[in-house]
């Protein structure tokens, strides 16, 4: 992904829940004047303290896929649209919120309802919602981003309490029967 500067909004209002160290999921470039790649922009609000994890490039070549277990906890994991493209979505979800340390913030920038042929996964709003909370973060603050391209979940949540094996997604599904609309989980 690239940052654009129709981004910037967006991007400086979950600048106030950055701390160092940043890991950053994905490496991205940057079309805001000024900022070569997103690490540029963002390490203006870490001091510098900016890393990036990709299978194509970055400071750490490692696969989102697999079960990581990072040497260290960072002050901000930061997913700016890069696990809907992991095929082991479940995995790259566990590796994000397992590298927050205590105290520390996961970001989250991830396309939701509307978009279309972008990634493998799209993930609904309320499932990604529960499956932070659930986890041991708190939500602190949430919105969806609405373009032609489809609507996009922005998200910055507290990591309360570390969980060491994270449980998996339980997103209620709709179901019709005998024309009643009932919640199944």
């Amino acid at each position: 992904m690239t940052i654009h500067p129709h981004h910037i909004p967006d991007l400086e209002r979950l600048s106030q829940y950055m701390q160092p160290p940043m890991l950053m999921l994905g490496a991205h470039g940057s079309a805001i004047p000024g900022f070569k790649t997103a690490g540029e922009y963002f390490a203006q609000w870490v001091g510098g303290k900016y890393f990036e994890v990709d299978l194509d490039g970055g400071h750490w070549r490692r696969d989102l896929n697999e079960d990581l277990r990072f040497p260290t906890c960072y002050g901000t994991v930061f997913n700016l649209g890069t696990i809907e493209h992991v095929w082991n979505v479940h995995n790259a979800w566990v590796n994000a919120l397992r590298a927050v340390e205590v105290g520390g913030h996961f970001l989250n920038h991830s396309p939701v309802a509307g978009y279309r042929n972008h990634g493998l996964h799209i993930t609904s709003e309320p499932a990604i919602r529960a499956f932070v909370s659930k986890n041991g973060f708190n939500i602190l603050d949430a919105w969806i981003t609405y373009r032609a391209v489809g609507d996009t979940l922005w998200l910055a949540a507290v990591k309360e309490r570390h969980i060491e094996d994270l449980a998996d997604f339980e997103p209620a599904w709709q179901v019709y029967e005998e024309g009643q609309k009932k919640a199944v989980r």
